[in-house]
This record gives structure tokens, C-alpha cells and sequence, in this order.
């Protein structure tokens, strides 16, 4: 997995706060970046203290919950790939432009561990961040409907398919190692012959054997 992207200074989001506390919401921030990306929002917050070199109470102090620190570490994420959808609705070809958008899903999820249970959870108490999220939905649904109406798109296609195929990308980015991003480019390649109507004929290439039964082990090892 590639590093975690820089998150934004917190800077504007501590306007009124001493420097010692804009500076030790930039550190959980940070940590909380590093360990989501890695290991998924479920990351005990004891772990993002520890790492960030806090006190828990600190923690909670600059973030008093789980929800407003996940939305935090992800919006960037979410402002991505709401930008990536308005960007394909000005393409003329709608099935460019949706292509374009679920690979930069798939790609987004190994960016950003967790990416698809944020794009399912709730955030009532971040107003801005749901705003951001529900104008990429409203987006993808408009650009789905021009592909379909273009011809290029099945006619049952549904955005639950979707969902499906990123639950199976999240397990492919969770067993890891050199094998996933093969095997991701190769789901995503399955996925566009299930969907488009004259999906490209050629997939990419399959990741050894080996290397498939490696990760398997990676994600469920036989208890010791």
C-alpha cells in the first residue's frame, strides 16, 4: 500500500486555540491519518493517543468523538471523489466519465483503508462533510442515468453492484503485499465486463498462485 496522503493543516479548523493546542490537533490528526489508512476506522483511540504522543483526554478534547475524527482523516477523500464525478459529467462520453470514477474508487480505497464503511456510515453532526458526500451520490446517480440512456451501460445495472465490488476490493486491500494491486486492477477489469455493454474483451493479467494463497493466509491465519 502506498503512503497515506498529507492530510490538510488543521490550522483553520483551530482558530481560537492556543498554539500548543492547534498543534496537538495536527498530531492526532496526523496519527489518526496513519493508523485509518492502515488498519481502518475501527483503530482503538488509545493507539492514535499513543502514537500522536497525547494524553487520551487530549484526544478527545480536539476531537470528542470517533465520527468527527473519521471525518477528519477522510473528507479529503470524499472532496476527491465528488470532484472526480463532477469532473466526468462534463465529459461528452458518459461511460468515460463513469469509468474514470470507479477506478479512482478502487483506487481510493487503498489510499484510504476503510474508504468504502465511511461512504455507508452516517455523519448527522458534520453538516459540510454529508453535503460534500450526498452531492457525489446525486452526481453518480445523474452520470449512471446518461450512460444508461447512451446505451453503453447495462440497463439493470444498479449502484448496489457497486457496493458489492468494493466490499471485495476492501478484502483485497486488507490481505495486502505485492499481490493486491494485481488482483485489484483484475476485479475492476471483471467488474466493467459485468456492467458495460462492450466492455474491453482483454484483462489484465491474474497474480501468481502463490501469491493469491499468500494473502489468503494474510487475511485469515490459522490461530496459533
Amino acid at each position: 500500500m502506498k503512503p497515506c496522503p498529507k492530510k490538510r493543516s488543521s490550522e483553520g479548523d483551530g482558530r481560537g486555540l492556543r498554539s500548543d493546542a492547534v498543534a496537538n490537533r495536527q498530531k492526532v490528526l496526523d496519527a489518526a491519518s496513519e493508523l485509518f489508512c492502515k488498519n481502518g476506522v475501527n483503530t482503538s483511540l488509545e493507539d492514535v493517543a499513543k502514537l500522536a504522543g497525547v494524553g487520551i483526554g487530549t484526544l478527545y478534547r480536539r476531537f470528542p468523538s470517533r465520527a468527527e475524527l473519521i471525518v477528519a482523516v477522510y473528507e479529503p477523500a470524499i472532496i476527491a471523489w465528488t470532484d472526480s464525478i463532477e469532473d466526468a459529467l462534463t465529459l461528452s462520453d458518459p461511460c468515460e466519465g463513469l469509468t474514470n470514477v470507479l477506478s479512482g474508487l478502487f483506487d481510493l480505497q487503498f489510499s484510504y483503508r476503510g474508504y468504502a464503511e465511511v461512504m455507508t456510515m452516517g455523519f448527522p453532526l458534520s453538516p459540510e462533510f454529508e453535503e460534500t458526500r450526498m452531492r457525489g451520490v446525486e452526481g453518480l446517480r445523474v452520470l449512471t442515468a446518461r450512460a444508461k440512456r447512451r446505451g453503453c451501460l447495462r440497463k439493470d445495472y444498479s449502484p448496489r453492484d457497486l457496493l458489492i465490488f468494493m466490499m471485495a476490493n476492501a478484502g483485497i486491500v486488507e490481505a495486502g503485499g505485492d499481490v493486491a494491486r494485481v488482483s485489484s486492477r483484475r476485479l475492476l477489469a471483471y467488474f466493467f465486463r459485468s456492467i458495460l455493454v462492450n466492455p474491453d474483451k482483454k484483462l489484465p493479467a491474474a497474480p501468481e498462485l502463490d501469491e493469491v494463497i499468500q494473502a489468503m493466509r494474510r487475511l485469515r491465519p490459522l490461530p496459533s
